[in-house]
This record gives C-alpha cells, structure tokens and sequence, in this order.
C-alpha cells in the first residue's frame, strides 16, 4: 500500500481500491472491445468513445472531521449536496452484491470534464469552496 493511500481511514482506503480496481477493470474491457473491432469500426470517433467514467476523472476524497462540523455547526449533507451538484462531479457509489443497491459517497467524488470546464478547474473551483 503507498504512503499517500494509508494516510485514510481504513473504510476510506477501501473505497479507493475498490474505486481503482473498476477502473482497471473496465479499461481492460474496452481493450478488449477494441482489439475484437475491426479496423474500420475503429476509424470512427464513437466506436472509440467508451462512455465510462471510471476511464479519466479526478478523485476527491473528503476525510470528515464530525466533532468540528458540529462545533462549528455545519451539515455535512449541505456541503455534499453542494459538491454533487456542480456539473462534471459524482459522487462515488458503492454497490452492495448482497441487496444490490447502490449507494452514493458522502466522501468521494470522481470529477470529469465538461464541455465548458476541465476537470483540474472543477476540481480546483470545489477545493476553494471547501
């Protein structure tokens, strides 16, 4: 495990990998896709266009501090309805196999470009908030 991953509470680094080994996942797929297309499928832009948002976003990993927040009376929910709200980021979701149900991170928000902002001042824009 790198140093910059064990920083994170246990339940948080979970997150991360599982987060990552999705991603691994899923290229691994579209490698997959590719390589069984022929080639002039592969000339075309959509043919190459994975739709996937685990490819290339951003993370943002929030570690909550609960005892500030109520000190200084803030409502975490305010502050990730605010950050999940902003065009080009989601939050994270963890899909349980048991109940298969998906549930969205009040931690973790993948950021991804947009048509009128890339993702590294999305990200930024949300940080100067925080």
């Amino acid at each position: 495990m790198s140093e910059s991953l064990a920083r994170f509470k246990k339940e948080t680094q979970e997150k991360i990998i599982q987060w990552a080994n999705e991603a691994k996942l899923s290229c691994e797929n579209l490698d997959e896709a590719l390589d069984s297309q022929d080639e002039a499928l592969n000339s075309q832009d959509e043919a190459l266009d994975p739709q996937d948002w685990a490819l290339d976003p951003f993370l943002i990993v929030i570690e909550w501090n609960d005892a500030t927040l109520l000190q200084r009376q803030v409502i975490k929910a305010n502050i990730t309805n605010f950050i999940a709200g902003v065009n080009g980021v989601q939050p994270f979701t963890d899909n349980n196999n048991i109940s298969n149900v998906a549930t969205p991170s009040d931690s973790i928000f993948t950021v991804m470009d947009t048509r009128t902002s890339p993702k590294n001042q999305i990200a930024a824009d949300v940080l100067d908030y925080l």
